[in-house]
């Protein structure tokens, strides 16, 4: 068996011969057959169109097309533990140097309100962030998850955290990890009306290499997002199944350690409304930068760099599927700034596999 390890955004990713998906399998199903164990398999696939042009903005114009496709094998010992095994594959399409296979491995721990994961698993089944702290091109360049998750959910109260190891320390790569904690309470103050309080949380710890610091000092970098949220739920006879809206306060900062004490700061407030046809979805949101004391423009790699400035964004999300076997949704956007209107098209495919026996 041959394979070599491609390096792309901070990871390495396994391409290796086809035959590696074949043993893992047969190797659980063997075990399964021995020890008559529960056996599950579970997957997704998930592919992302996404293109930008953002001629008016900090952040650069670009495409991505592309897709991730995972596909695990899962041992139940008991009701509510799992140890799954299995693959992902990622192609971004149009460039061949792009791609490659990374190992899942994982322990599960599940009940009605408690969930707890270690080891290697697909991010998009666990995380979902605001664009401004974990941008959907940053996940999709990304799509393992490495660490641990835990989570628990009650019927108004939802939180988790974790801690995502994304660079171990080499000689050309620094040691990083991004720990995680997000809480949402919801008041339901009648059968249509809900009022949301909650935040979404970063840290990336960026280690050095150099022991005298010179050439890359240790950073903490972190962002936060508060949100307040009203939701009214449409009648039966209403076309309009949702309508919210809301507010968020956002906040990011920097500081490496041995050039400075100082945290470089930037805040900002997001405001937000739409409506949910069903079939349909349109919403408006606007960002206003309200601090900046950042001497510098540094660089958050997993954010999305257009909240470095104001804007609006206008969404108009079509539905194509919206089943449980799969979903395809079209978002249109139209992004006004001071110099111009900026425009973004983005689609995605999401196609659950789950088979339990």
């Amino acid at each position: 068996m041959e394979f070599r390890i491609l390096k792309y955004g901070g990871r390495g990713r396994f391409k290796t011969c086809p035959y590696i998906t074949a043993v893992i399998f047969a190797v659980f199903f063997i075990s399964q057959i021995t020890f008559a164990t529960p056996l599950s398999i579970e997957g997704n696939f998930h592919g992302i169109f996404d293109n930008l042009e953002n001629k008016f903005g900090p952040e650069e114009s670009g495409t991505i097309f592309g897709a991730n496709t995972d596909l695990s094998v899962g041992l139940s010992p008991s009701e509510n533990i799992g140890v799954f095994v299995g693959v992902n594959y990622f192609q971004q399409y149009g460039d061949e140097e792009i791609d490659g296979f990374s190992p899942i491995m994982s322990f599960r721990f599940q009940e009605d309100q408690n969930l707890f994961i270690f080891g290697t698993l697909p991010r998009f089944s666990i995380i979902s962030y605001h664009d401004y702290i974990l941008s959907k091109r940053w996940q999709f360049a990304n799509p393992i998850f490495q660490g641990i998750f835990f989570e628990q959910n009650f019927s108004a109260l939802n939180w988790s955290v974790w801690a995502d190891w994304t660079g171990l320390q080499s000689e050309n790569t620094r040691e990083e990890f991004i720990h995680g904690h997000n809480l949402t309470y919801t008041f339901e103050l009648n059968e249509r009306n809900f009022l949301s309080l909650g935040w979404e949380f970063i840290y990336h710890h960026i280690a050095s290499r150099d022991r005298n610091f010179h050439q890359d000092p240790v950073e903490d970098v972190g962002a936060f997002v508060g949100n307040i949220s009203y939701r009214v739920n449409g009648t039966q006879d209403s076309r309009i199944r949702e309508w919210r809206s809301g507010l968020r306060g956002m906040f990011r900062y920097n500081r490496q350690r041995e050039m400075s004490n100082n945290y470089q700061t930037i805040a900002g407030a997001e405001i937000y409304t739409g409506m949910d046809f069903g079939r349909f979805d349109i919403g408006y949101s606007n960002y206003f930068k309200l601090r900046d004391v950042t001497p510098f423009p540094y660089d958050f790699i997993t954010g999305d760099d257009r909240f470095l400035a104001d804007f609006g964004q206008a969404d108009i999300l079509v539905r194509f599927l919206d089943r449980d076997e799969a979903k395809v949704n079209f978002t249109l956007s139209f992004i006004p700034t001071s110099g111009g209107v900026n425009h973004r098209q983005f689609m995605q495919v999401v196609v659950p596999i789950r088979v339990s026996r």
